[in-house]
């Protein structure tokens, strides 16, 4: 703050001693005023953190430089700078620093302007004038531009040649532009005087709405176009952009006869989480997990969230070769099982990989999925952690399907049924009790044993009703042999889902 405090004191006191020098016409000092003000409220940030905008505001503070003297332009400059912090609120350092900046750098011009036409002998009417006034604006925007960006790196503490390349590159030929229109409508008001400066300043106040308007819509419609194409949880491609990614390449791999795969990654134990300790952490799980599945399949791949635990990976290699596919989905599969601290708790999730591959197992994006998908089920009902595709484990898929949407109609129509295998003491070769086992009398496949079913009920909202069924059956039945004079014991088996229920001990006394 010290060293703002004297550069200002000594651009003040500078200001004060050429005050005479300056020429003060209030009305084009007026016009000046309202345009860079107006200018500056209105401006376009473009360079993301770079802060270089796009306005009228140097425009207004150059032609001041130019007609009125360094003065008259401190002044204007320090108005403005004041508006604008006032109407954006940004942090007081920043504040400083422009006034410091645009205060100095206009009063320099101004004094350094009037100088060099003095010397040089020339005066509005002459093209001297003009050559030297585009010389002059153009090393104030150079000068400009190295101060705002130098200040930015000193508070990223970066390196300022290559950002200055990054930021002046893009916005170079805007710049020179608007100093070209500077020396234009400098002519325009020195022919025509104070109103064709107010005519052209209102001229240049619509276009800049203007751009303004069409840029902010540019964005909005970018933003509506990354939004359609991204998940909003982590931040990855979504299913769509993955379908039409995939069918590029497809087309691409078509024309090259090469072979690629497409592979499914669904998280294991990751409903435990969201059961256990809400969807707040599972949502933190997610997101934690998709930058790390993009390192892992690099650049040239590709990663999308297909919905709740389910990742999609387009693998940059174009290879059909098993050993190869799996020695990459096991590292995918590594990387997940990675312990993930969320607020100071560690989880630690597993995953299911599924593989398909073009073109042998499908050549388009649904056929290709559709396979993956079938082959992931089939690694997680294993246990297998990757699987690649094959025809059998399709058929069991199917049929896995069929089960499934079958279950809920079981429960209604009283299908399920237990069967009671026996608990003997074998020094005496007496019933001391049993287990109560779940079979599945289904109407066209049969009787289905537990292994048919339970690991694809245990992934959906129905593994407590079925629990809850055979513990009604078993409990009733243990009655009734009690009832008939028999001593007997029932033990029914759960499923850890049914552990992480906190109503499950209630439900079991209000049965007993």
């Amino acid at each position: 703050m010290l060293v703002y405090a004297v550069a200002l004191a000594v651009v003040t006191g500078v200001a004060l001693l050429t005050v005479n020098d300056a020429n003060w016409k209030v009305p084009e000092l007026l016009v000046l005023a309202t345009l860079t003000i107006i200018s500056g409220l209105t401006s376009v940030q473009v360079g993301g953190s770079s802060r270089i905008r796009i306005s009228g505001e140097a425009l207004g503070l150059m032609l001041a430089v130019a007609l009125l003297g360094g003065p008259p332009a401190c002044l204007l400059a320090a108005a403005t700078m004041l508006v604008g912090w006032l109407h954006t609120r940004e942090k007081a350092h920043y504040l400083w620093n422009n006034l410091v900046v645009y205060t100095a750098l206009m009063l320099a011009g101004g004094l350094g302007f009037r100088a060099a036409t003095g010397v040089l002998h020339t005066n509005p009417h002459e093209v001297d004038f003009y050559a030297l006034a585009f010389a002059s604006f153009t090393a104030l925007e150079f000068l400009n531009v190295v101060f705002v960006v130098g200040y930015q790196c000193c508070l990223e503490r970066s390196s300022l040649a290559p950002k200055f390349r990054e930021v002046l590159l893009p916005v170079l030929p805007a710049e020179l532009f608007s100093v070209a229109l500077t020396v234009a409508t400098l002519f325009v008001t020195v022919e025509i005087g104070t109103i064709g400066l107010a005519l052209v300043a209102i001229v240049l106040v619509i276009f800049q709405y203007l751009v303004a308007e069409l840029l902010t819509s540019k964005r909005r419609g970018e933003e509506l176009q990354r939004i359609a194409r991204t998940d909003e949880l982590t931040g990855l491609a979504n299913r769509e952009r993955f379908r039409v990614r995939l069918a590029e390449r497809i087309d691409r791999a078509r024309e090259a006869d090469e072979s690629f795969a497409v592979m499914l990654l669904d998280l294991d134990r990751f409903k435990e989480i969201n059961d256990t300790l809400g969807h707040h952490y599972g949502d933190q799980l997610l997101r934690e997990l998709g930058p790390r599945l993009v390192d892992c399949v690099g650049p040239d791949g590709l990663v999308a969230r297909m919905g709740g635990d389910e990742f999609a990976i387009l693998p940059a290699e174009q290879t059909d070769d098993p050993e190869v596919l799996e020695q990459f989905a096991i590292e995918l599969t590594a990387t997940v099982q990675q312990p993930t601290m969320i607020e100071e708790m560690t989880l630690q999730v597993g995953a299911s990989v599924g593989i398909a591959r073009f073109p042998l197992d499908g050549d388009d994006p649904h056929a290709l999925l559709r396979r993956a998908d079938v082959a992931m089920y089939t690694a997680k009902d294993g246990h297998h952690g990757v699987k690649v595709y094959a025809v059998e484990s399709d058929h069991n898929s199917v049929h896995r399907l069929s089960v499934i949407s079958d279950f809920q109609r079981a429960l209604e129509r009283d299908e399920l049924v237990v069967h009671y295998q026996p608990i003997v003491d074998v020094r005496g070769a007496e019933v001391r009790g049993a287990e109560g086992l779940v079979r599945w009398e289904h109407p066209e496949h049969g009787l289905l044993p537990p292994g048919a079913f339970i690991a694809a009920v245990e992934q959906t909202g129905l593994i407590g009703p079925l629990t809850r069924h055979v513990l009604e059956r078993s409990i009733a039945q243990c009655a009734t042999w009690r009832t008939a004079g028999k001593d007997l014991s029932v033990a029914v088996n759960l499923s850890v889902r049914n552990l992480m229920d906190p109503d499950l001990p209630t439900q079991i006394s209000t049965l007993l």
